[in-house]
């Protein structure tokens, strides 16, 4: 509950990504390659000066984790903090690192979490449905913003086929205070 109370107190950009498919014959697409990677591109409006970001998600042989990258345009400078979490079916975070007050370009989220965990343990809670989702959330640092931005988006992974299938529409952005 603490975390829903942080959010009324600080606005920032959010980003919730729901990998639709994200199941434990997700390693058939290792078979190939020693690796597998997925990305989705996206826009922190809040931050100005056209803030292009990607977030990915990159899956190892015969790595025991899933990793995390989030990289950003190297002429952005700004001032950051940034906190990645996977999600239950019901919003609520199950595991979540932060970086605070950096103005690096690249994120690396090493070892975010155990790969066996997420496909085989804890399959319920992190993919209900076999939906993996990921929150993304973007505070400029020691800067207040006005409103809070919500950015929605689905992709899909057809782990038979190998075939990654990115939203097929633009993203959703929702201000708060807006419908």
């Amino acid at each position: 509950m603490a975390e829903q109370c942080d959010d009324v107190v600080r606005k920032g950009y959010t980003l919730l990504w729901y990998i639709q498919n994200f199941k434990a014959d997700a390693d058939i697409l290792l078979q190939a390659d020693e690796f597998a990677s997925w990305f989705n591109p996206f826009e922190v409006p809040s931050l100005g000066n056209n803030s292009n970001w990607l977030l990915g998600i990159t899956m190892y042989e015969c790595g025991e984790f899933l990793e995390f990258d989030l990289k950003r345009d190297e002429s952005d400078d700004t001032p950051v903090d940034i906190e990645l979490s996977l999600l239950s079916s019901d919003g609520s975070s199950l595991l979540t690192k932060q970086i605070t007050s950096t103005t690096q370009s690249v994120f690396e989220f090493e070892e975010f979490a155990e790969k066996d965990d997420v496909l085989v343990k804890r399959k319920q809670e992190f993919l209900n449905s076999d939906i993996l989702t990921l929150r993304c959330r973007i505070w400029p640092t020691g800067k207040e913003i006005e409103k809070s931005e919500l950015c929605i988006t689905q992709s899909e992974l057809h782990p038979k086929s190998g075939c990654f299938f990115p939203d097929s529409g633009k993203l959703q952005l929702f201000e708060s205070g807006r419908e």
